[in-house]
């Protein structure tokens, strides 16, 4: 099956790293924080190397949940993450 693990690089942009995946497939996704204390903001991704896609913006610093949706042709996967 399809995963991905999220971290940060050093500009806070959201590091995707996925295993399973289908080359060629596209990531989108959203972040929220849990407490709601800053608003929801859709997360966009560029791949970014051999299983790798990075956010082309940065998210603020704190807890946040990250909404992914990964898809290959018809295949599609979803799943939350922590942002670490």
């Amino acid at each position: 099956g399809w995963d991905v693990k999220l971290s940060r690089d050093a500009d806070g942009r959201i590091v995707a790293a996925t295993s399973g995946v289908p080359t060629g497939a596209t990531l989108v996704g959203g972040a929220r924080h849990p407490l709601g204390r800053l608003p929801d903001s859709a997360v966009a991704f560029v791949p970014s190397g051999a299983d790798l896609f990075r956010s082309t913006s940065a998210v603020p610093e704190g807890r946040w949940i990250v909404r992914l949706k990964l898809a290959s042709g018809a295949d599609v996967w979803r799943a939350e993450r922590e942002l670490p």
